[in-house]
């Protein structure tokens, strides 16, 4: 497909309301390549096939295999199973982060009180601290 087909399909899908910001940036960034004839071929197709499943006039032209709906069901799938490891691994670093603070709170140097525990609970303490240190250096 022509690059001037392309930035039709672009502005036709970037002039839609219903489309998230996540999926308008990603549009953008696409233009931007394609004005500068860097656009990715496997772009090419996922714009195509995005613009088809949405119903873009400017796409009605018939799909070659590689831009069938087959191709476009891989991308799609691939780039939800990537969205979805991104949100889990945000989860994890914000359970992480509240862990360390719990025991900060709980076990660190201004909670421990005088007394016979201080001493164990100060141990504890530095050796959880250096596992996150070794965990946050990627060690873990």
């Amino acid at each position: 497909m022509a690059d001037t087909e392309i930035e039709v399909i672009l502005r036709d899908l970037l002039a839609r309301r219903d489309l998230s910001q996540e999926t308008r940036e990603e549009l953008a960034q696409f233009h931007a390549e394609s004005r500068a004839d860097r656009l990715d071929p496997d772009d090419r197709r996922y714009i195509v096939a995005l613009a088809r499943r949405l119903g873009a006039a400017a796409a009605a032209a018939p799909a070659t295999e590689s831009e069938s709906g087959a191709a476009y069901d891989e991308e799609h799938s691939w780039r939800e199973r990537a969205q979805a490891a991104e949100q889990r691994a945000a989860a994890a670093e914000a359970r992480f982060a509240a862990v360390k603070e719990a025991f900060e709170r709980l076990y660190g140097p201004a909670a421990i009180a005088p007394g016979p525990e201080a001493e164990i609970r100060r141990a504890v303490y530095d050796a959880f601290r250096r596992e996150i240190e070794r965990i946050e250096a990627g060690e873990g």
